[in-house]
């Protein structure tokens, strides 16, 4: 069934939501009660009547006609990838339509089949929508495709793209099922996530980063893959840097727990060795650490 317009005078200027409650006040303005009174309770600066006229959500029906433009036209994407990005920034209301207007699946093919470009626009857009958890699981079922392009992005991409690939991996991996995240691909995963960590690019994206790593390490040998992929110098190099924040410091705490159980899981005897090798590089700064008892000092060269 086709969305139905909303006449604009039912749309209350403040919230741009539907009033359930209009009130119209001596400007001739209508609002919605509650919109209006929390207004006039947190602002002191200027008055209903100087409140501009927001624009008028964007309908569902609309935002379809764009996307099918835009497929007939393949040389018209960008243009309407832009047109996604700006639609999306005037409201929540807006973004709930593009998402049901199936927006997240066509950005997700124009990051799969699109050029650098493109995929930077799209990601873009992306990262600014409050995707549901039900448009995550379609991302998650294009075959691991979409991860691969992420992969590559993260690769190649400047920081801006990788920083919005590993969010966007994230959110996906948060809602994936375990089967899904033991078979991770393609084989540099590891190895890109790692080195997004390294760069420390954002703390927005070095906290997404961490978080992906604490889904995805419990699952498969991806803990071992991950060693090998040089985690653990990169979080004890997180850890020891002044500028992190406490937070990043506990994820990447948590992270490096998980990595340390290499050594007593059933795994072959070169990780074994490479994992106690990388320990053993930070010897001494674990030594000044508040994280060693005080009865196993003694164990760690001064």
């Amino acid at each position: 069934m086709e969305d139905i317009d909303v006449p604009s005078f039912f749309i209350c200027p403040i919230s741009l939501q539907i009033m359930k409650d209009p009130v119209t006040i001596s400007t001739g303005i209508t609002y919605d009660r509650m919109s209006i009174e929390k207004w006039l309770f947190s602002s002191k600066n200027n008055t209903p009547a100087q409140i501009p006229t927001p624009k008028p959500p964007v309908s569902k029906a609309q935002i379809s006609k764009m996307l099918n433009d835009a497929v007939k036209s393949p040389q018209s994407l960008t243009k309407c990838v832009r047109e996604l990005r700006s639609i999306g920034s005037e409201s929540e209301a807006n973004k709930r339509s593009m998402e049901a207007a199936g927006v997240v699946e066509f950005l997700a093919s124009a990051i799969l089949e699109g050029d650098t470009e493109q995929q930077a626009e799209a990601l873009s857009v992306l990262s600014n929508l409050q995707i549901s958890e039900s448009a995550l699981r379609v991302l998650l079922g294009k075959d691991s495709e979409l991860i691969h392009s992420l992969v590559k992005i993260m690769q190649r991409g400047s920081d801006e793209s990788r920083a919005y690939a590993v969010m966007l991996l994230r959110s996906m991996l948060e809602v994936a099922d375990p089967m899904k995240m033991i078979i991770l691909k393609p084989d540099q995963f590891f190895t890109e996530v790692v080195q997004v960590l390294k760069d420390q690019i954002s703390q927005q994206a070095s906290k997404a980063t961490l978080q992906l790593l604490i889904n995805v390490c419990p699952w498969g040998r991806n803990r071992i893959k991950a060693v090998e992929a040089g985690a653990v110098n990169v979080l004890i190099e997180l850890l020891l840097d002044a500028s992190s924040d406490r937070r990043t410091q506990e994820m990447a705490l948590m992270v490096l727990d998980m990595l340390c159980l290499v050594l007593q899981v059933d795994s072959g005897s070169k990780t074994k060795e490479k994992a106690i090798e990388i320990l053993k590089m930070h010897a001494r700064t674990w030594r000044n650490s508040t994280c060693i008892p005080n009865n196993l000092v003694s164990s760690y060269p001064s």
